[in-house]
Parts: structure tokens; sequence; C-alpha cells
């Protein structure tokens, strides 16, 4: 026999709280049959382990194990009887390759008890899973690893370690009542990020704070530190931020130098990009521009000019997560100026793409603060690099006028490609 999480689950719904059958069996979206067996079997571990069973008054069962028998029974459980579900297997794949170091396969199906071929499955679903990060496994001298887009790496690995951890008294504290799974294996979380530093990056941002003079919010904090910490790991392993779009605007403020003054003695002086992504992180904590609301308002604005652009210039970049990832993260810190009144300079040239997206920003009602000439020309620039693109695919009117001759019946030849020149001029090769 062995154990599963909602064995484990069950344990501590019942422990010290006693419930009957057909209320587990609600709570567990199982059969009262299954709920029964799930109990003997808990119980047959139970007093293997702890030489305890489940007590039952009153048609109702319970359990009466404190902390130390809890922790007792889990680490053995994981150690010897638990076997993961596919969504368990998964998740602690990815935990893997985000915080170990040369991880191998044979060492995963170790950790995970399953066959290569199991494992292959599960991988598949986990690179489905990190392409929406852009992330990617790649291979390299007969082992996997995990590459892809830096910022969005380091912004994952962030996420996983607040997903299971929380900062208390400048101390990171592990959430083992909420994830059941991790038990045992936390440290491996945090092998790579030297929690001896926390508190020194707690001061850090304590100290940018006080310089902002602005007040960050607890989760927001949180978020400073473990991001603070895994980017401190990622420049140990030489893995640098080599560019950001808007670099030039963000070293032009006033907190990108609070925030190089401040690190400087963790970060080297030369990784100006470092300074500058961190500054936008910051930047956001001031202003409370992470939060839920703002950031989908941003995305909102972003859909919508995306879907205007498309129809006006007959160029499909409504899915395209590369344009739209680079007019969100401009936006940020662009709210922010707007905000403070900041002036970055003036408009030097501007093209059919700004006087467009300029129309569409009179209407629109996602943004905090309306943007001016010097927001809309750079957003402008973004998306004519990447429209240009399509634009180059142009189409044989040749082509188009045979299919539609071969499709319908064409009472006038010459009106139909006139109006097709017409509507299609920019994207057509008129080789008739």
């Amino acid at each position: 026999m062995t154990l599963r999480r909602k064995n484990i689950q069950l344990l501590l719904s019942i422990n010290n709280n006693p419930l009957t059958v057909k209320e587990l069996s609600v709570q567990f979206n199982n059969s009262e049959r299954n709920i029964r067996y799930m109990m003997e079997n808990l119980d047959y571990y139970m007093e293997k382990i702890l030489d305890k069973k489940i007590e039952k008054e009153n048609k109702k069962y319970f359990a009466l194990l404190n902390d130390m028998e809890v922790n007792s029974f889990l680490e053995n459980v994981y150690k010897k009887f638990y076997i993961f579900d596919s969504s368990e297997r998964e998740e602690y794949i990815m935990l893997l390759f985000l915080f170990v170091e040369d991880i191998t396969l044979s060492d995963i199906e170790k950790k995970v008890k399953t066959t290569r071929a199991t494992l292959k499955k599960d991988m598949e679903v986990v690179a489905d899973e990190l392409k929406k990060s852009e992330l990617f496994f790649y291979r390299s001298k007969n082992r996997i690893y995990l590459g892809g887009n830096e910022k969005k790496l380091r912004h994952l690995k962030m996420k996983k370690i607040r997903q299971y951890f929380f900062l208390q008294n400048n101390k990171i504290q592990s959430k083992v009542k909420e994830q059941v799974l991790y038990y045992l294996d936390k440290s491996f979380v945090l092998e790579q990020i030297n929690e001896e530093k926390i508190e020194l990056i707690q001061e850090k941002v304590n100290r940018i704070q006080n310089e902002f003079q602005c007040s960050f919010n607890q989760e927001f904090n949180e978020i400073l530190c473990f991001y603070l910490a895994v980017t401190l790991e990622r420049i140990r392993k030489e893995e640098y931020i080599m560019r950001k779009d808007n670099y030039q605007i963000l070293v032009c403020t006033e907190e990108y130098e609070i925030v190089k003054n401040a690190l400087k003695d963790l970060i080297p002086d030369y990784l100006n990009y470092e300074f500058a992504h961190l500054t936008e992180y910051f930047i956001s904590g001031k202003n409370n521009l992470d939060s839920y609301e703002f950031r989908e308002n941003i995305e909102l604005f972003t859909g919508s000019l995306l879907d205007y652009l498309s129809n006006k210039f007959h160029v499909d970049v409504r899915y395209d997560m590369y344009l739209q990832n680079m007019i969100v993260s401009y936006l940020i810190p662009a709210i922010y100026r707007l905000k403070n009144n900041f002036n970055i300079g003036s408009v030097e040239n501007t093209s059919e793409f700004f006087y467009a997206i300029k129309e569409f920003c009179k209407n629109e009602n996602y943004l905090f603060e309306k943007l001016t000439d010097v927001e809309i020309a750079y957003i402008a620039e973004l998306v004519e690099r990447r429209i240009s693109v399509e634009k180059n695919k142009i189409i044989s009117l040749k082509e188009m006028i045979g299919v539609i001759e071969k499709s319908c019946e064409v009472k006038d030849r010459d009106c139909l490609i006139d109006s097709i020149m017409k509507e299609y001029k920019d994207i057509i090769k008129n080789d008739l």
C-alpha cells in the first residue's frame, strides 16, 4: 500500500477536527466508500509509524496528533510510502529544473519514483507550461537545462519561492501546512539563494523605500526581497540582463540613482541594465503599480490597441506576445512618470503609426493617465518594428485575382482590381 496527496490532506482535515464520512465525502468530492478506504489506509500507516490510530465518536472520525507527531509522520511517509500524482510530478519537475543545478533525468526518476517514459510525457506538459514564460528545455553535453527569457526566468523563480515560502522577521519560513507535498523537500528550492543575505537584502529594500519617501506594502516587500535574492543568484552564475528597451528612460530617473547607490555593494557597478530592471520593480512598488487592477488595465489597453492597429493596417498582431510584453513593460514606468510630471524629452519623428495610436488614445478608458506624444511615439516605434516585418510579406495581385475569378463570377474586373488596390495597396504587389 501507498499514500497519496488526498490521504495526507484527509489526515490534516480530521486532526483535532472530528468529521463524519459524509462531510469528508463532500469536502474531498469522493464517494463515502472511497473515504472509508482512504481512512483505512491512513489508519494502517499511522499505527505503523506513530503507533496511533484514527479515533471515532458519534459517527465522527478524528486524529489526535500534535505538531511534532504530524511532522514525524509526514517525514516518514515522504521518505518511504508516498506516490506522486501527475500534477505533483509536473510541478516537482519544474521546481527541480528551476532550482537544482545539473539535474539529470535519472535523478528525477528516483525522486518521483517513475519510469523514463512517464517522465518524458510529464516533461512535455511542463515544456508547454514554460512556454507561457518564454522558457524552454535544451540539451547540452547530454544534459537537459532550462533556458529562455532571463527576466521571465527570474520572475518565475521568485513566484515559486513565494508559493512555498514567506518572510517573517527577516527569516524565510515554509508554508508547510498549506503545501503538504514539499514539506520534506523545501530546502532544495532555497539552496541556490543565500538565505543569510535575506536580512541584508531587507535592509537595502528599507533604505530604498525610505529614500523613495514611500511605504511598500507587505506583499510587495516580500516580492522585492525574494526577487533580489534570485537576481543575486543569477548574477553569481554570470547570467545577466544585457538589454532593456526603456533603459534610457529609467536611467534618467532619480530612482535609478537611489537603487544603484543602495545596491552597489551587492551588484557590480558596471551592470547598469540590472540596476535599471530593478529600478522598474521598485518604481512599481512606490506607486502601487504592481497591483492586479493596474496591470490588468495596461494589458486590456495593449490588447485593445493591437486589435485596433491590426484592423487599420491589415496585419494581425493581436497575438504577438513579444510585442504585448514590450508595451506592457514600457507602460509601467511610463504611467509613473506621467503621475509625477517627469519629462523625458521631445518627439522628433512621427509616423502613420504614431497618429493612429494617438487617435486611439483619445477615446481609451483603460489607463490611469493619458499618454503624451513622447509615450505614443515610443510605442509607435515598437509597433512599427513588428508590423513592418509582416507588411513585407507582400501578396501577388495576379494570384489573388486568379483565386477570385475561379471562385465567383466577376462582372467588372477593372472595378474589382481598383477596389482591392485601394483597400490593400500597402501589402499587394501589382504584377498584372
